[in-house]
């Protein structure tokens, strides 16, 4: 899940998850990093309409806004737990304003995973 429903309230008046990194806005280059690791994806969003959607349009994510996206954090995640599939058994969450985050990483904490099943949380 990548988290992108944030106010972005401390860089106002810009929007830091739409500012240009390599040519495209950070929430796309973000989004489409973790399409690279062939898992499904959901993007929390800000509700519509909102330029993050579009930035994400075309993208083969499952797009959602949550009402409880406006507590903050929290409430996003919140939300998606409950929101998930029962079938579902991990969530990974990605902070959508981390543009050195890469592939590799993903594979990693998904080794890790394997590697120490009985955790609860890997980071």
């Amino acid at each position: 899940m990548i988290c992108a429903a944030g106010a972005s309230r401390r860089m106002a008046p810009d929007d830091k998850l739409m500012l240009p990194l390599q040519g495209r806005p950070l929430l796309r280059h973000m989004a489409k990093r973790v399409l690279e690791i062939s898992v499904p994806t959901l993007v929390a969003l800000p509700p519509e309409p909102h330029p993050r959607w579009h930035a994400v349009k075309d993208l083969p994510l499952r797009k959602i806004s949550y009402p409880e996206s406006a507590e903050g954090l929290s409430g996003t995640l919140r939300a998606a737990v409950a929101d998930l599939p029962p079938t579902v058994t991990h969530l990974c969450v990605v902070l959508a304003d981390l543009p050195e985050l890469a592939p590799v990483d993903f594979a990693q904490l998904f080794e890790h995973r394997r590697q120490y099943a009985d955790c609860l949380i890997w980071r």
